[in-house]
């Protein structure tokens, strides 16, 4: 059954991967002003409507050896990056919450795992919003922080009677420590270097992670491994391009270490 489950949440993955890149250009054509004529995928160079066949996450692209089949021009990276990431991390995901939910003793895990796949999905519309125009769409923005603040609600009625709000599990200290190394860093950068160093969507985007993880530790993981993937992709990229003020946005490596640290959370928490 577990490995049904598995499966199943892989597919569901990249296919919710497939619609968060599609929905990331659809959001930054109408940010453009340009006019959507079809709601189903087309391509970017000849504009010809994709077949069934050829929006099979995954397969169509290695199918097709990432070109459009009519013109032959390169569809690009993001699509199968996205599909195959997202179906990554809902397997990751998937393993997280398998224990409970097979246990089928009460509703409120698959609640916060339903929550949570929304929310990674939108996580995934920003991850590649930003990684291709540098900036956060605001209304996905928006719909993530709420997702996130129901989640974290969730959480805390999840909790047993016998526990306290100011249990380990879920406290106050620790939600208001997470809030201030998060979002509390990053809206102080955003608002003293008035966004020279990071933009609004940064600590938008840190209050929903930090609401989600509600854990100092949890937390300093992801500022601690976001700020060493950017090093590590943006000092390459610096050399390379030989430009001392290299401009690169820090949504995606943000992003990227809350998945891995959220998936991951309980062998960091041993670890502590």
């Amino acid at each position: 059954m577990q490995i049904i489950f598995l499966v199943f949440i892989f597919i569901l993955g990249a296919c919710l991967g497939s619609f968060a890149c599609c929905q990331a250009r659809r959001l930054r054509a109408r940010e453009k002003g340009h006019k959507i004529s079809s709601k189903r995928s087309i391509c970017e160079h000849c504009k010809k409507q994709l077949s069934w066949y050829e929006n099979i996450p995954i397969l169509s692209w290695l199918a097709l050896r990432g070109r459009c089949k009519k013109c032959q021009k390169k569809i690009g990276l993001a699509e199968p990056l996205s599909e195959l990431g997202l179906a990554l991390a809902f397997l990751a995901l998937g393993f997280k919450f398998w224990p409970s939910l097979s246990s089928l003793s009460s509703p409120l895990p698959f609640i916060s795992f339903v929550l949570l796949i929304i929310i990674f999905t939108c996580l995934t519309i920003c991850f590649i919003y930003d990684a291709l125009w540098g900036s956060f769409p605001s209304i996905i923005l928006y719909i993530t922080l709420a997702f996130s603040a129901i989640f974290l609600v969730f959480e805390f009625i999840s909790l047993p009677v016998s526990m306290s709000f100011t249990s380990s599990a879920l406290s106050v200290p620790s939600l208001l420590a997470s809030i201030g190394i998060l979002p509390g860093i990053y809206y102080l950068l955003y608002f003293f270097s008035k966004e020279k160093l990071v933009g609004s969507g940064d600590w938008l985007l840190c209050l929903s992670l930090a609401l989600i993880l509600h854990n100092f530790w949890l937390c300093f993981f992801v500022l601690f491994l976001s700020n060493f993937f950017a090093v590590l992709v943006g000092l390459p990229l610096a050399l390379i391009r030989k430009e001392k003020n290299l401009k690169l946005s820090f949504g995606p490596f943000l992003i990227l270490a809350f998945l891995i640290v959220y998936t991951l959370s309980d062998y960091f928490i041993v670890f502590l």
